[in-house]
């Protein structure tokens, strides 16, 4: 460990900081619920590091703990995140093994790790299958193939500043006859419903969401605020005002103050609430149509097919 690359890592708002020391053993991506609901994404990225490799230098105040029981394993799982931002910072998994779980998009330096092969004697209470926890799980319908060979061209950049009439709800989608879908973080303790469907659905690799979820890029359906309603839990959102992006505007991120489940994005143009369809509770048949920042995302995500 004397000779090892030591990297810096940090939450969205930085004040949680820590280095880890050398290499991760393992990388795998988890499709299960609980990981989705956390992450706001399709899937949660998770590398492997023993204890002694990991250091915290700052903010560990800041460090709220959620015990996670309601898990595929049956087993209680402790999923640590930023108080102030929401930040995924770890995942500890039910027995101690000599090692924890952090989420690669937290590290400042560029990093080229890979799904590693499967180190049965290191599994916890999971299934694994070729780098995935609960591919089955998965039901985002953009196809991502990990490890794969091609790339994606075209991918869009408008740092969450939408031109004023790109995205338009379809007339058709009348109010007095939408679906209504239900939703909720992970612990349950704030519950929402949405009326209708979403007139948008994007991916956003910048590395601010990328931080925020633990993944390798955001999930975001887009609703008007009227078809959001709160039935539960309001006075457990936090709101973090995040001005640090590519765009210089201040978004405001909400993530739930007991669990760290992301919630809601509100980009800086009126009118519009992001929700992560990993929150609702019935099956979605949602496709993402297109990628914002598409030059950040990770190397390891080859390719993404969207809705056209």
């Amino acid at each position: 460990m004397s000779e090892s690359k030591v990297y810096h890592a940090a939450c969205l708002c930085s004040k949680v900081k820590f280095t880890l020391t050398g290499e991760p053993f393992h990388f795998v991506v988890c499709h299960c619920r609980n990981c989705k609901q956390a992450s706001g994404s399709a899937f949660l990225a998770n590398t492997m590091f023993k204890h002694s490799q990991l250091t915290v230098t700052q903010g560990q105040e800041a460090i709220a703990n959620y015990a996670d029981s309601n898990t595929l394993s049956g087993n209680t799982i402790t999923r640590s995140f930023c108080s102030t931002c929401g930040s995924t910072l770890f995942v500890k998994p039910a027995k101690d093994h000599g090692f924890f779980i952090t989420h690669p998009s937290l590290i400042e330096e560029t990093v080229t790790w890979g799904n590693a092969k499967e180190r049965a004697a290191q599994r916890t209470a999971m299934a694994l299958d070729k780098g995935h926890y609960f591919p089955k799980e998965s039901t985002d319908k953009a196809l991502i193939a990990l490890m794969g060979a091609s790339e994606l061209s075209g991918s869009h950049s408008l740092g969450l500043v939408l031109v004023e009439g790109e995205f338009e709800a379809s007339p058709s989608n009348t109010m007095t006859e939408a679906k209504i879908y239900h939703a909720a973080c992970l612990c349950a303790k704030i519950k929402f419903t949405i009326q209708g469907e979403p007139f948008h659905y994007a991916l956003c690799s910048c590395r601010n969401c990328k931080q925020a979820s633990g993944s390798a890029f955001s999930s975001q359906a887009f609703f008007h605020p009227h078809q959001i309603k709160i039935t539960q839990g309001e006075d457990t959102i936090t709101h973090y005002a995040d001005g640090n992006n590519l765009s210089g505007n201040v978004i405001r991120r909400s993530f739930c103050a007991s669990c760290g489940a992301r919630l809601f994005v509100k980009p800086a143009r009126d009118g519009i609430v992001l929700v992560h369809p990993s929150l609702v509770e019935e099956s979605v048949d949602w496709v993402p149509k297109m990628e914002f920042h598409g030059e950040e995302r990770p190397p390891w995500v080859k390719e993404i097919t969207f809705d056209t």
